[in-house]
């Protein structure tokens, strides 16, 4: 399934008329040139709140390409200091030359956080794909020492990342007793996008409100974590969960209506969400993608097909 998927992705892309790129892209990203994305920026802190702003590009090929995003961010960071926007940065170490040199990287790196430490520019250094975590880690772990308002990003679904943060000691935020969480991605409609953040936001919410209540809930090994995970990547909503409460097999529909119902419905009327968390119903009632893109292949055996009916849903809510 997975193969099959990947595939429809990958013959996605040329398909996909620039045009149709544009406009489905408008909704994620601020613009090609800093002048746009300082007008989005504007807007949002505007309704007081503050925001993050990245420069697209990574694995790049050569130090003067390297050199050059580095210097691409150098004049974002000035504008932003400029117009005076509250805003932090986010950078892909790749794109400053970490595959070429983790020397290279960490001087350019180092260079642009003292250079947003003028003014209190908090730094993300994003993570990227799994080859890259150990040197990531590794520049972090240098930066960190001398720039307080510098953060990274930690994959929960790796094995690898409670041990990551024990052995290296990585902090919280700097400030705030927060944490940071990246959505599920790649849900080919918007609503279902927002339906999942809201129910992590949810689930979150409420562990820690228990947690400021001196209260806790029941911790399970990782290893039967691991088990419904697995289930649920290979059956997703037509298979079977463990209630590990109940020592028994539920179907996997039944225990997301009790998440949403029991654990985190006296939350949710608090945070405003209750409507984008229950479109969760709907996507049970209806189908995921997955099962879209399966109707669409067993009806038609063309790959192309599947593609179309991507770009269709993708288009959906945001064009």
């Amino acid at each position: 399934m997975s193969s099959l998927v990947d595939r429809a992705i990958v013959a996605t892309l040329p398909r996909m008329p620039r045009t149709v790129v544009g406009r489905v892209a408008s909704r994620y990203l601020a613009g090609e040139r800093i002048e746009q994305a300082v007008a989005v920026i504007r807007e949002i802190n505007g309704r007081d709140l503050p925001a993050s702003v990245a420069i697209l590009g990574e694995s790049v090929r050569s130090e003067p390409d390297a050199r050059a995003m580095a210097a691409e961010y150098a004049e974002l960071l000035a504008v932003l200091r400029e117009q005076q926007l509250r805003c932090n940065v986010s950078l892909k170490p790749t794109a400053f030359g970490l595959e070429l040199s983790a020397e290279l990287a960490h001087e350019l790196i180092d260079a642009f956080c003292r250079d947003a430490a003028r003014d209190g520019t908090f730094v993300r250094v994003e993570m990227e794909h799994p080859e890259s975590i150990t040197a990531i880690l590794d520049l972090y772990s240098r930066l960190r020492y001398s720039h307080p308002r510098i953060g990274t990003v930690l994959q929960s679904m790796m094995r690898r990342t409670l041990a990551d943060i024990a052995e290296r000691e990585l902090p919280a935020n700097h400030k705030y007793p927060t944490l940071e969480m990246r959505i599920c991605d790649v849900c080919t409609r918007v609503d279902e996008a927002i339906a999942i953040a809201a129910i992590f936001q949810a689930v979150c919410y409420k562990c820690w409100k228990l947690r400021t209540s001196n209260m806790t809930f029941r911790v399970y090994p990782s290893s039967l974590i691991d088990e419904n995970k697995w289930r649920a990547v290979r059956y997703g909503l037509d298979g079977n969960l463990i209630d590990f409460g109940k020592q028994r097999e539920l179907p996997a529909r039944d225990l997301v209506a009790e998440m949403i119902e029991w654990f985190i419905g006296d939350v949710i009327d608090e945070l405003g969400s209750r409507a984008e968390v229950e479109y969760a119903y709907q996507i049970m009632r209806d189908g995921t993608s997955a099962h879209r893109q399966l109707a669409v292949f067993e009806q038609t055996g063309d790959l192309k097909a599947v593609v179309d009916q991507l770009i269709r849903e993708t288009e959906e809510g945001v064009l």
